[in-house]
């Protein structure tokens, strides 16, 4: 039944948030501090019952959690997987991270923190190679979403933005170094993915493999898929898998639409921007869409219960920015 109700719940979702920003109940930079804030407070709940996991904590998360998660304590407080939260996690991660390299802001840095603790616990590793992939790229590309007058004058700036990469650096070295026993599942997986030998890695190409092979059957398949398919007891855990085998080719449409357009949107609206002090959040929401190109290759990010509530309203809020006057999305 939640197959049938999937197309209208995104579509919901997506009108929500264009609806939010085309009548001004909230501003984009609105809605991405709020999505932040809140998914912080899951990361925090996620730590307490870490913490106070012998009294109270294991009773409390197994609302959310899976059974099977619970003993190693791989969960991530509200989102029943840890690789949905790895990858919804990159929205307040690169929030945070951006307002420290901004204003050296206290608060974020124990935001961050929390955000880094509860993803190591979800030991997720797409989620572990997403995390870097996108620091790398805010720490890569930040200057150019601030204004010439801050990069001129502002040396501590330049401070921050040199040092986060080398303690971050530090911070991964360190915690294969000490906590790999404590870690034991994300290390060796790690390992095993450097060396090509990660199983998951390769069953999720077979998946691939078979699905492409499914759709070349015929050419109705091969143009629209197999749909849900749920009789066939088929599992396809990448997104890319996963959308190829029920769509076929309108798969493409499918992902260039809800991934590469609204980066290609994001861009556009940060060059048309020429006043504005919030426009490093463009490139905040760029690197979130990217992410979900990133973590769609391991996990079928997007279709999860709880993640297209966040996703396609802050899609809709981004389409619904294009279609604004005035060059200011963020204020």
């Amino acid at each position: 039944m939640f197959e049938l109700f999937r197309p209208v719940y995104y579509f919901v979702c997506f009108v929500f948030g264009y609806a939010l920003v085309r009548f001004d109940v909230i501003s984009l930079r609105g809605i991405v501090h709020t999505y932040s804030k809140y998914i912080l407070i899951t990361s925090l709940f996620s730590l307490f019952c870490i913490i106070f996991f012998d009294y109270i904590g294991r009773d409390l998360i197994s609302f959310y959690a899976k059974d099977t998660l619970i003993p190693g304590r791989r969960f991530t407080g509200t989102f029943q997987n840890p690789y949905d939260f790895a990858f919804i996690g990159t929205l307040p991660l690169t929030y945070y991270l951006s307002r420290f390299y901004l204003n050296s802001h206290k608060v974020s840095i124990l935001a961050i923190l929390s955000l880094l603790v509860t993803m190591a616990f979800g030991q997720s590793k797409s989620g572990f190679v997403n995390f870097l992939l996108i620091a790398m790229l805010l720490t890569l590309f930040f200057g150019f979403f601030i204004s010439k007058e801050r990069l001129m004058k502002d040396w501590s700036y330049w401070i921050r933005i040199t040092t986060v990469p080398i303690i971050l650096i530090s911070i991964v070295a360190g915690f294969f170094v000490f906590f790999t026993d404590e870690f034991a599942y994300l290390v060796n997986g790690l390992i095993r993915l450097s060396s090509g030998g990660d199983k998951s890695s390769q069953i999720r190409l077979e998946q691939f493999n078979n699905a492409v092979t499914l759709i070349n059957g015929s050419g109705l398949h091969l143009a629209f898929g197999y749909g849900s398919y749920k009789s066939s007891s088929l599992m396809f855990e990448s997104l890319y898998s996963l959308y190829i085998f029920r769509y076929g080719a309108l798969s493409f449409i499918y992902i260039f639409s809800w991934i590469v357009l609204p980066v290609f949107f994001l861009v556009v609206l940060r060059f048309k921007t020429t006043k504005c002090k919030h426009s490093w959040l463009y490139l905040v929401l760029i690197l979130f869409f990217i992410s979900a190109a990133v973590a769609g290759v391991g996990n079928n990010v997007i279709d999860q219960a709880r993640v297209p509530l966040l996703y396609f309203s802050l899609l809709g809020a981004v389409f619904s920015s294009v279609n604004v006057k005035g060059s200011n999305n963020f204020e």
